[in-house]
């Protein structure tokens, strides 16, 4: 099997072996914010469902005078690549891409009831203060899910388990 280290992105070879062990068999994954899709790639050879690979492919306001140019200059081309790479690594039957208007975190959370119990939510860029801001509310303060697992500082998970 190929690896997606190669596409561009940010997670690391051992952040992408934990995301492969959290969605393992499993039949539903639920990713926020996928970029080009080195992460939904790497889940995506782990289950055996489907993931919904949710992002308005615009980057992140703050890096977008660096880092993502290119989604400013043409967010539709970022989309197309993530496409391109979920073909070129034989995961778009098991990707269901959502092409967003806005990057408000609290519409990706409203998607947890697109999860069947076991499955999991994952999302990136919890250091940013909105997106830290909302899972906290929905998985703590509403008692949406289960005990939230870090893979790094930035990456969380959630697996669903009623």
């Amino acid at each position: 099997m190929k690896s997606p280290i190669d596409i561009e992105g940010w997670t690391d070879g051992r952040i992408l072996e934990h995301l492969q062990d959290f969605a393992r068999g499993k039949y539903r994954v639920l990713e926020i914010g996928v970029w080009k899709g080195r992460s939904t790639i790497a889940m995506a050879q782990s289950i055996t469902g489907v993931i919904y690979a949710i992002d308005h492919f615009l980057g992140s306001p703050g890096e977008r005078e660096t880092n993502h140019r290119e989604a400013v200059s043409d967010p539709l081309g970022v989309y197309l690549d993530f496409l391109a790479n979920i073909k070129e690594y034989g995961v778009g039957d098991k990707v269901i891409p959502m092409m967003v208007e806005s990057h408000k975190v609290q519409f990706y959370l409203r998607c947890w009831s697109l999860l069947k119990p076991a499955g999991v939510m994952c999302g990136d860029d919890f250091g940013w203060k909105g997106v830290k801001e909302a899972v906290v509310e929905f998985f703590i303060e509403r008692k949406h899910g289960q005990p939230m697992t870090f893979v790094d500082d930035k990456m969380w998970v959630v697996k669903k388990h009623n």
